[in-house]
């Protein structure tokens, strides 16, 4: 038998009353496991967080709270190109588009956006446009401390690459 709730006109709502630090829950089950969470919604309150969980399948995909969004077991997709998604592999941006492309901005007076690379044993940045310095694009290798080269536009056409020297 299906809840209804509401007169039908205007706004209305339900409110689901839990303790401090406790959660509010919607289960979803199924007739074989009546007590199960196939899926479920939840908010969790004071110590428990201030979050909201979404569960599919009986696993916790997707976690909302005021800092971030935590996407577990799930894939992201733009559902305006099928070919985009990202995922706990990583981020994969794909179009035939010229102007297809990943924007990373720093709006910061002579600050530089920055990609950071990890591996088991190294880690590195790559600093974009740095307005500070040339407007060059540099290169840091995070594991020795130190900068490795630097990117620099030179006459029309041309490019200079060479070792890094501090502005």
């Amino acid at each position: 038998m299906p809840l209804a709730v509401g007169s039908g006109s205007g706004s209305q709502g339900i409110t689901i009353y839990s303790g401090d630090n406790a959660y509010g829950n919607i289960m979803f089950s199924e007739p074989s496991d009546p007590d199960g969470w196939e899926g479920y919604i939840q908010y969790g309150h004071g110590s428990t967080g201030n979050k909201l969980i979404f569960g599919v399948a009986g696993n916790t995909d997707m976690i909302l709270n005021p800092n971030e969004l935590d996407l577990r077991n799930s894939t992201l997709v733009d559902v305006a190109n099928a070919n985009n998604y990202w995922n706990t592999t990583g981020m994969h941006i794909e179009g035939a588009d010229v102007d297809h492309r990943l924007v990373i901005k720093s709006t910061g007076t002579n600050s530089y956006p920055t990609i950071r690379f990890f591996n088991d044993t190294n880690a590195w940045r790559l600093y974009g446009v740095n307005g500070a310095h040339n407007n060059s694009v540099n290169w840091y290798d995070d594991t020795a401390n130190r900068w490795v080269w630097t990117l620099t536009a030179g006459a029309p056409n041309h490019m200079i690459l060479g070792n890094y020297t501090a502005p």
